[in-house]
């Protein structure tokens, strides 16, 4: 895998590329997941979204709440 193991979970990582490569996708995707308990492939924490293009910034927000709602009804057993 091109991620060698994954990403620091007691760091910062940062997620760089030209546009439209999926940047945002996966790092929204990997915030939720990382809130999700160990017992379940997350990490029983939390996350912190940094985003440099302030105009832009309520795409990704968007795309947060849909991806957010996804996980809520996947992950519903879980409280």
């Amino acid at each position: 895998a091109c991620l060698g193991g994954g990403f620091d979970a007691h760091g910062l990582t940062e997620i760089a590329g030209a546009a439209g490569t999926g940047k945002t996708q996966l790092v929204l995707q990997c915030m939720l997941q990382a809130q999700l308990p160990p017992a379940v492939g997350g990490l029983g924490g939390g996350a912190v979204f940094l985003h440099a293009d302030t105009p832009s910034y309520l795409a990704p927000m968007k795309r947060l709440e849909e991806l957010s709602h996804s996980f809520a009804a996947k992950h519903a057993a879980l409280g």
